[in-house]
């Protein structure tokens, strides 16, 4: 259902029996609202670092992670989140891509959103093809469907195009949330918040599992339709003494052109 808020601007809200997602296309096609019932999933206390340079709630990842893309030459005063990514230590404009800082064409039917982006497109007079460095489609949908968040992405470009997800889950209490991995000697890791994370772990099977005293998430991805391929890389960044983490699921293989990701809550309060 469409809806205007007075934070995101027009947002499409999908739900099925408990699970709620809110998605704002006009702010690069971000989940701003996941909820199972009255648990609040994404950490809401970033909501004003969202706002000014989507370093909170749930934006994505594309055509490229972090500051490794194109850089180009563009006035601060045609882009104001360009200010607070300085402020944050940021030198590239357009940090994990232009795909969050950018209005998407979108259509909603059911139980589903598909937005859309392509490099003729423009923003502050500016085409996304001069901004990304690089001629690009993506195609994002979200979708509820048996008790997950599907996130499905379908991409193409000149160059290789890196995607996925970089939200911001509420880890309620840092002192007893956990993440558990899979490891390449068949174990699971678990990773405890007793330090700074940013770290980049190459899964050994295609899930992480985060638990905290309110929920558990479960984050699965695949690379591929019909494909056994998985996502050859996740990071786990968690700020010390921060109250959220993020766990992104990334793609940038040459030659996979679609991907999908699942957020399945398996327990709440």
């Amino acid at each position: 259902m469409w809806y205007g808020d007075k934070l995101f601007g027009k947002c499409y809200r999908l739900e099925e029996d408990s699970i709620k997602a809110v998605i704002a296309p006009e702010m690069g096609m971000s989940l701003v609202d996941f909820s199972v019932e009255d648990t609040q999933i994404l950490d809401v206390s970033r909501t004003n670092y969202f706002l000014k340079y989507r370093k909170g709630l749930g934006p994505l990842i594309l055509p490229h992670f972090n500051e490794e893309g194109f850089v180009p030459e563009v006035k601060e005063s045609d882009f104001p989140h360009i200010k607070y990514l300085k402020e944050d230590g940021v030198k590239h404009p357009f940090q994990h891509g232009i795909g969050r800082y950018v209005k998407w064409k979108a259509k909603g039917k059911e139980n589903s959103i598909t937005g859309f982006i392509e490099g003729s497109m423009t923003v502050s007079g500016y085409t996304f093809k001069e901004l990304a460095g690089f001629n690009f489609k993506a195609t994002v949908s979200y979708t509820i469907r048996e008790g997950a968040l599907e996130i499905y992405f379908s991409i193409s470009g000149d160059k290789p195009v890196v995607f996925g997800i970089h939200y911001y889950y509420n880890l309620v209490n840092r002192d007893t949330a956990k993440v558990e991995i899979p490891r390449q000697d068949g174990g699971i890791g678990i990773i405890r918040f007793n330090r700074n994370y940013n770290d980049d772990l190459k899964p050994a099977s295609n899930f992480v599992t985060l638990t905290t005293d309110k929920y558990s998430l479960e984050t699965t991805f695949k690379s591929a339709e019909n494909s056994e391929d998985y996502f050859n890389s996740v990071v786990i960044f968690s700020p010390e003494n921060e109250s959220f983490v993020c766990i992104e699921p990334l793609s940038y293989m040459p030659g996979v052109n679609s991907g999908t990701v699942f957020l399945k809550p398996l327990r709440y309060l």
